[in-house]
């Protein structure tokens, strides 16, 4: 299959197949209810970038997308070829703030793993290192600094109007401090509207990833529809370390 991909597309880029652990692989709980004796549950990937290697050979990369139900597997020449439903968490309340704090949780947890040495953490996660691609894509989007301004303009105050005017006023004749590159993307605020719950499933695996697990806890997560349990069971790794590294620290500071 990859290599009909390669002779498609430059490296392969772009294509999406049905990505699934071998039955011979998976544990118990993703072959029950095994539809045509493959895992249940699998994921959309996209590669890319293929390469064909001296001894002919091909290295694959790719990354997951978005999860998928097998409904039926047919096996046909030359692949096999399978209908499925996409398998997204369930959705929860517009109101129910406990993912959004849960995530912000996380992504401070992993900011500070740059400079510390997490023994729960894979290697890739070095102090000093960049978090990998995957979860900055994914990560919350800045908290937006609440002032006057702000609190003015819900209680629908004229000051907030002359606030605006002024902001404008500067901008045109460049008064203002705010640098043209720090201007807010006028987008941001609408892809987040729009793909909240996809961005914060996609962050819940890119940080559960950085975890050291077996097979039958990846498992676990990958059958997961609760995306609050998976950003809960990314902290549970991540708390007691850093409460045992700042116990550590008080004490290298009360014996100074």
């Amino acid at each position: 299959m990859f290599h009909d991909l390669l002779k498609e597309a430059p490296r392969g880029a772009g294509a999406r197949f049905v990505h699934t652990l071998s039955p011979s692989a998976a544990p118990p709980a993703l072959l029950e209810n095994a539809v045509g004796g493959m895992p249940r549950i699998a994921c959309c990937a996209e590669v890319q970038a293929i390469e064909e290697l001296q001894d002919g050979t091909l290295a694959v990369s790719y990354c997951g997308t978005r999860r998928m139900q097998l409904l039926l597997v047919q096996q046909e020449e030359p692949y096999t070829v399978v209908a499925a439903e996409w398998y997204d968490d369930a959705q929860v309340p517009d109101l129910d703030p406990t993912v959004d704090v849960l995530e912000r949780e996380a992504t401070k947890l992993l900011q500070q793993a740059r400079t510390a040495r997490i023994e729960s953490l894979s290697a890739v996660v070095s102090p000093g290192s960049e978090l990998p691609e995957a979860v900055r894509q994914y990560a919350p989007p800045a908290v937006q600094r609440r002032t006057s301004y702000h609190a003015l303009k819900a209680a629908g105050h004229m000051a907030a109007g002359h606030i605006e005017m002024w902001r404008r006023h500067g901008s045109v004749y460049k008064t203002t401090d705010r640098s043209s590159a720090t201007a807010p993307d006028p987008y941001e605020a609408i892809r987040e509207a729009l793909g909240k719950a996809r961005r914060q499933e996609l962050f819940s695996f890119a940080a559960a990833q950085l975890l050291v697990m077996g097979t039958p806890e990846r498992a676990a997560l990958l059958l997961s529809q609760d995306c609050g349990a998976r950003l809960n069971f990314v902290l549970t790794a991540l708390r007691p370390y850093f409460l045992e590294l700042q116990a550590k620290a008080s004490l290298k500071r009360g014996l100074q």
